[in-house]
């Protein structure tokens, strides 16, 4: 009886000791799930972006801290090359 109990209380040691393991790896993948989709929409956006651009369609007014290049009239190709270089290094 007592080397069932020491195997049943080996046993349970074990299973919880998985499951406080597992639980940041869980937190982990939903971060890094979340980072992904966010990291998707960005691209979506770029994309988006280059479109308008390539018609000859004006950009969008600058959101957040930036400022529109050469007040937002036009975009010289120096500085989309700037930006594609950044958001490849991303």
């Amino acid at each position: 009886m007592r080397s069932t109990l020491g195997f049943r209380f080996t046993w349970l040691a074990a299973a919880l000791t998985a499951v406080v393991l597992a639980t940041p790896a869980v937190a982990q993948a939903q971060d890094m799930r979340a980072l992904q989709e966010r990291i998707e929409r960005l691209q979506r956006d770029v994309d988006v972006l280059q479109r308008q651009l390539a018609r000859g369609g004006a950009a969008p007014p600058a959101s957040g801290g930036a400022a529109a290049p050469m007040g937002g009239a036009s975009v010289s190709s120096d500085y989309i090359g700037r930006a594609e270089d950044r958001f490849s290094a991303l």
